[in-house]
């Protein structure tokens, strides 16, 4: 009885081992993926940041162009930028 013993034990511990292999396999994939939605994000806010500094400076320029006594010549056209976000 005395050789079952380690035999088991060697058994058991193989088995954890394998499950904590695929566990850490597992967390790995995951945090790939977190950081690849990560970076999509950062692109996203980066490309909305650049559209709301466009939309604020076509805005001013709106504004001071309505603002002056007499509007002079036509009105200020949208940035390329906004064309496709009008």
């Amino acid at each position: 009885m005395s050789g079952v013993w380690p035999d088991i034990i060697q058994a058991v511990g193989g088995a954890i081992a394998i499950i904590l292999a695929a566990w850490n396999a597992r967390q790995a994939r995951q945090i790939s993926e977190l950081r690849s939605d990560l970076e999509t994000l950062k692109a996203a806010e980066r490309k909305s940041r650049t559209l709301l500094r466009v939309a604020v400076r076509h805005i001013r320029e709106w504004n001071w162009w309505a603002m002056t006594p007499e509007p002079r010549g036509p009105t200020p056209q949208a940035p390329d930028e906004l064309t496709d976000e009008l």
